[in-house]
């Protein structure tokens, strides 16, 4: 039988009780299936009914917006999905054009199908654009960079008990930054016009490493994330000579998929870059990441030093962000991706 797609938006007629529990047991729940099948060759993935629930409610909210959901299936076998939709303020602090994608990471006509699909936004891929695919996803991944969608950054993930291990084995970083003539400490309100200033020149300087991180909308909302500090983050501030020099945040959240997760900043000024600053601020970071319980550490990042880092801590890539114009070529990302395959078994679509 040959492969089919159609357009799968939900009916307009959402009082229909019936109707919506077809749509979302008949229609949706294969696209939560398979997205699950792939997340889990990911480790420290959770899958389970919170898990499922999670995505299931991140679908609906991206048709909830209007989105366009197109499918790609052979018979009743589901093959891939594409979800695209327009935010007027992304989580950027802005405009945000975002897609959410998935295919049977080794059908080669699936990835096919699916670019094909993305490439149809045309000139809304130009702009502002949330793309990411799953690092298993190697034959999308390449189809994407031969269609001008390249990798801008890479999402790791990994226990921070054992990066902690690692990190100590390896390096066993100072705990502090005196030998450098450098403060390691606690940010304080005095400290918040600095740090923002500290990113906007950084990234204005280097976008390539987050094209949104001089953005006046993301600089706006982080401001006032600083100005009302949450229980669960833990910001630092690099000082030299009094002045701000380097910001480093540790934050905490539950997530149904991945239990107590950590997320990481850091944003150091060139002019103390290279200098082992991030692995005394990591071994700090981890310290209280375990004190807190946290299950499972993740962030995005180009920087090739904190790849190579992330990769002594025993991190795997989980997504990839795609944009078009993108600053580096796929070998930029080897130190967390792995070599590109030369040739990989396919499955007929």
């Amino acid at each position: 039988m040959d492969a089919w797609s159609h357009d799968a938006r939900p009916p307009r007629d959402t009082s229909d009780p019936w109707g919506r529990e077809w749509y979302l047991g008949g229609v949706l729940s294969p696209l939560v299936q398979l997205r699950a099948e792939v997340a889990a060759r990911t480790p420290g993935w959770r899958d389970g009914a919170p898990a499922r629930r999670h995505m299931m409610r991140a679908i609906l909210a991206g048709l909830a917006k209007d989105g366009s959901l197109d499918i790609h299936a052979r018979g009743n076998r589901l093959l891939g999905f594409v979800l695209s939709w327009w935010e007027a303020r992304g989580w950027i602090g802005g405009p945000l054009q975002r897609v959410m994608v998935e295919v049977e990471p080794e059908s080669q006509a699936a990835a096919d199908w699916a670019t094909e699909r993305i490439l149809r936004l045309g000139g809304a891929l130009d702009g502002p654009l949330d793309l990411r695919v799953n690092a298993e996803q190697h034959l999308l991944r390449r189809r994407l960079v031969h269609a001008g969608l390249g990798v801008d950054s890479v999402r790791l993930v990994g226990a921070p008990g054992p990066a902690l291990v690692m990190l100590q084995a390896r390096w066993d970083p100072p705990r502090t930054l005196e030998h450098l003539g450098l403060a390691l400490t606690p940010m304080a309100p005095h400290h918040v016009d600095d740090v923002i200033a500290l990113r906007h020149r950084v990234f204005r300087t280097s976008p390539e490493y987050c094209w949104f991180g001089a953005m006046p909308g993301h600089l706006e909302a982080l401001r006032r994330d600083l100005e009302r500090p949450s229980p669960d983050e833990r910001h630092r501030v690099v000082l030299a000579e009094g002045h701000v020099m380097g910001i480093a945040t540790a934050s905490l959240r539950a997530d149904p998929c991945w239990g107590r997760t950590a997320r990481m900043d850091l944003v150091l000024d060139p002019a103390i870059q290279g200098k082992g600053i991030a692995k005394t601020i990591y071994r700090g970071a981890l310290d209280w990441m375990i004190e807190r319980g946290a299950d499972c550490l993740q962030g995005g990042t180009a920087q090739p030093a904190i790849m190579h880092l992330g990769r002594a801590m025993g991190r795997v890539p989980f997504e990839t962000n795609h944009r078009r114009a993108v600053a580096f070529n796929r070998a930029h990302f080897d130190p967390s991706l792995g070599p590109e395959p030369r040739s990989r078994q396919t499955a007929p679509a």
